[in-house]
């Protein structure tokens, strides 16, 4: 039997909103607003979408709150954008040399 969000827990994430030398994430849950910060990277990478919402869905399947899940994803993908390098952006990020990280 999964873990699911009661139909009145509707939760909002938010990404990629710039400010100065940051990026952050909005994730509004149970009518509290929480804003996580991660250095912004240089550089765009094509699937960090798609990577967010795994980690955060991942998180959310594992019992976490959404602002502990949303963290674990912007943790994650923070790390990961940071350790590709020399790679076509079109190829996305090196996950997989950090996959221990979700752990």
């Amino acid at each position: 039997m999964g873990a699911r969000l009661a139909e009145d827990h509707r939760v909002v994430a938010v990404t990629g909103y710039r400010q100065g030398t940051e990026i952050h994430t909005l994730v509004f849950a149970g009518g509290d607003c929480t804003d996580l910060a991660a250095p912004l990277r240089p550089g765009s990478f094509s699937g960090t979408g798609d990577l967010f919402v795994s980690v955060f869905t991942g998180g959310l399947l594992r019992g976490r709150t959404p602002a502990q899940a949303a963290k674990q994803a912007v943790d994650f993908l923070s790390h990961a954008i940071a350790v590709t390098h020399g790679t076509d952006p079109r190829d996305g990020v090196d996950f997989e040399r950090i996959m221990e990280d979700l752990l």
